[in-house]
């Protein structure tokens, strides 16, 4: 109990009594939720399309035609959603 004391005594002779001990609030952090910023229609992308019942060429050129439409509409979307997030930074 006596070592407590001293202790408490020897912080409180550590503080400089010329220097004004400020408090203050903490700081307000407001949020703003993302799915009130970023329009829904851009969270989803095309689906990829399935290739498993490919069997002619036409049908390879068609499926490569749409997998490119899906990458290409997915990354722009995804595009959208970086400058939204980058312009609320």
């Amino acid at each position: 109990m006596r070592q407590l004391w001293v202790l408490a005594l020897l912080m409180l002779g550590a503080c400089d009594p010329s220097q004004p001990i400020v408090m203050t609030s903490p700081p307000r952090i407001e949020k703003t939720l993302l799915n009130k910023i970023i329009p829904t229609g851009v969270l989803s992308c095309l689906r990829e399309p399935d290739g498993s019942a490919v069997t002619s060429i036409r049908q390879s050129a068609t499926y490569v035609i749409d997998l490119k439409k899906a990458g290409r509409d997915c990354r722009q979307k995804l595009q959208i959603v970086r400058n939204i997030i980058q312009r609320e930074q």
